[in-house]
């Protein structure tokens, strides 16, 4: 995605650090759907407050490649405030 490290399972299967965490949203979202009756329209995600611009949007390539709408990137530290606000828009809270 963005030339960054690359994790090498054999000389020819290797995964971007964007590609490890989308497999892990994607499996979230699988969970969700299973749980829920309504459709799921994306998420809100939680990110500790240390992290920067770069490390932001690695999360939000992440989302991408796992097809998940990102409503909101949200401290952790204030996620409680912003969900609360946020929760009749979203199926979907990745925390």
């Amino acid at each position: 995605m963005r030339g960054t490290v690359r994790f090498a399972i054999n000389e020819t299967l290797s995964y971007s650090v964007e590609e490890l965490v989308a497999a892990q949203l994607d499996h979230i979202q699988q969970i969700a759907k299973g749980d829920t009756i309504s459709a799921l329209d994306g998420a809100v995600i939680t990110v500790p407050h240390y992290f920067n611009q770069f490390e932001r949007q690695a999360i939000l390539d992440a989302a991408e490649i796992a097809g998940l709408k990102v409503f909101s990137l949200v401290n952790d530290g204030i996620a409680g405030i912003q969900i609360s606000n946020s929760l009749a828009a979203c199926s979907l809270i990745i925390s």
